[in-house]
C-alpha cells in the first residue's frame, strides 16, 4: 500500500474517532501564511521560526483533532503582576476543565509575561503569546486567531472567576441551543452587580437590545460565552479604548437565540491602573466614538416601530442621546437627531419632568440647552 493510501486511511480512522468539528479561521489564516513566499512564512504575533517544506493546513487540522478542547479562554495580560496569579489560578481550576488557556502578554512590562510563561510550563492547557503592545482590542483579536474551540469567553487578567465560569455558561449554550449565554458580573471590592433583573430565560435579539439600552445588560465582553462564529466577520476595534460599547451590539445584532442567567460567575476588579478610573480627553472621545455607533445602531432599528419605542428602556436611551451628542458633528448625526426628535415628539409626557423640560428647551432654545447639557456634564 502507498504511503497515500496509508495516510489517507489513518486519516479516516482519526475521523471516527473524534467528532465532527466546524472549521476554525485558524486553519484559513495558517492556509493562507503557507501560501506566501518563503520569506514571509513566519508565524504570527512575534514567534517567528525558519521557513520550513511543510503542509501547515494538514499539520495544523492533525494537531487540533488530538487537542480540541470544547472553550477557548483568551486573556489579554499587560503589566497585571499584583492581580495575574489570581486571575489564573481561578482559571487553572476549573469545575469544567475541557478548555483551552490562551494568554496573550500585550507588551508587559512588569514581568506579567514570564507569569505566564511558568504557568504554561506546568499546564499544558496553557499558550502563551508575546506580542508588542497594541491595546485590549488587539490582544483578544490576537487570541482569537488562534484559538481552536467552538466556543469562546474572555477574562482579562486583574479580574478572577468563579470555579463554574466555564461549566455553567457551557451547559447552558449547548442545552440551548444559543448563540450567546450572558451571566452576571460582580464588582470588587464594591459589590455592585451588573444590573440585570429578567427571569432567566432565552431572549431575541430584539428583546436583547432593548434591555441593552436600558443598562440592563452589560457590554462587557466578559461576561458572555460565545459560538466563534459569531467573530466571524466582527472584531474588537482596534485603537480605541472602551472597545466593548463597540462590539457587544453587533454581536447581539447578529444572534439568534441569547440566554441570560442571573448567576455571578465573573469578578471584575476596580483597580487604580483602570481605564474606567482614568478618564482622559482621549477615553471621552473613543467613548464618544463607540457610544455614537451603538446609539445609531440600537435607536436605528427601534425609531420606526412606536410601540418599541415607548419601552422606558428605549425612550430614556433616545433621551440620553440628544443630552450626550456633541451638535454640529456632521449632516447625517443631524438628520438622525432630527428623526430621534421627531418620535420623542409624540412620546414627550412619558418623560420625567426634568426631562420634558430640557427637551423643551432642545425645542425652543438649543443653545441653551447644549449650554446646560455640557454644564451639567452630561458630555
Amino acid at each position: 500500500m502507498s504511503e497515500e493510501s496509508l495516510a489517507g486511511s489513518g486519516e479516516r480512522e482519526e475521523t471516527k474517532k473524534t467528532k465532527r468539528i466546524p472549521v476554525s479561521p485558524v486553519f484559513r489564516s495558517l492556509n493562507t501564511m503557507a501560501m506566501k513566499q518563503p520569506e514571509e512564512a513566519a508565524l504570527p504575533f512575534g514567534i517567528h521560526r525558519e521557513p520550513v517544506e511543510y503542509d501547515w493546513a494538514t499539520a495544523v487540522r492533525f494537531d487540533i483533532i488530538k487537542n480540541m478542547s470544547e472553550i477557548s479562554v483568551i486573556i489579554p495580560c499587560y503589566n497585571v503582576r499584583t492581580y495575574i496569579n489570581q486571575c489564573l489560578d481561578s482559571i487553572v481550576n476549573q469545575t469544567f476543565s475541557d478548555i483551552e488557556i490562551i494568554i496573550v502578554d500585550d507588551g508587559a512590562t512588569d514581568g506579567s509575561g514570564k507569569i505566564a510563561d511558568d504557568y504554561a510550563e506546568r499546564d499544558s492547557r496553557i499558550r502563551v503569546i508575546h506580542k508588542e503592545n497594541g491595546g485590549l482590542s488587539s490582544a483578544r483579536n490576537a487570541g482569537m486567531n488562534i484559538a481552536s474551540s467552538p466556543y469562546l469567553m474572555f477574562l482579562d487578567g486583574d479580574d478572577y472567576v468563579d470555579e463554574r465560569f466555564c461549566e455553567i455558561p457551557y451547559r447552558l449554550i449547548t442545552e440551548n441551543n444559543a448563540d450567546i449565554v450572558c451571566f452576571e458580573f460582580e464588582r470588587v471590592p464594591s459589590g455592585i452587580k451588573s444590573g440585570f433583573t429578567e427571569k432567566p430565560r432565552m431572549f431575541s435579539n430584539d428583546e436583547v437590545l432593548v434591555l441593552l439600552s436600558g443598562w440592563k445588560i452589560s457590554d462587557s465582553a466578559c461576561n458572555k460565552i460565545y459560538r466563534r462564529e459569531m467573530f466571524d466577520t466582527i472584531r474588537f476595534p482596534e485603537g480605541y479604548v472602551y472597545e466593548d460599547m463597540g462590539t457587544a451590539y453587533r454581536l447581539f445584532e447578529a444572534a439568534e437565540r441569547i440566554y441570560i442567567t442571573d448567576q455571578v460567575l465573573y469578578y471584575y476588579r476596580d483597580t487604580p491602573g483602570s481605564i474606567s478610573k482614568n478618564i482622559d480627553t482621549r477615553t471621552k472621545s473613543d467613548v464618544r466614538v463607540m457610544q455614537e455607533k451603538k446609539f445609531a445602531a440600537l435607536l436605528g432599528r427601534f425609531v420606526q416601530d412606536r410601540e418599541v419605542f415607548r419601552s422606558p428602556y428605549v425612550l430614556n436611551y433616545a433621551f440620553e442621546y440628544l443630552v450626550t451628542r456633541e451638535p454640529g458633528t456632521n449632516r447625517e448625526t443631524e438628520q438622525y437627531a432630527d428623526a430621534i426628535v421627531r418620535r420623542l415628539s409624540g412620546l414627550r409626557k412619558t418623560l420625567s419632568p426634568d426631562k420634558q423640560r430640557l427637551f423643551w428647551l432642545y425645542l425652543h432654545c438649543r443653545p441653551l440647552f447644549h449650554l446646560l447639557c455640557r454644564a451639567k456634564k452630561y458630555r
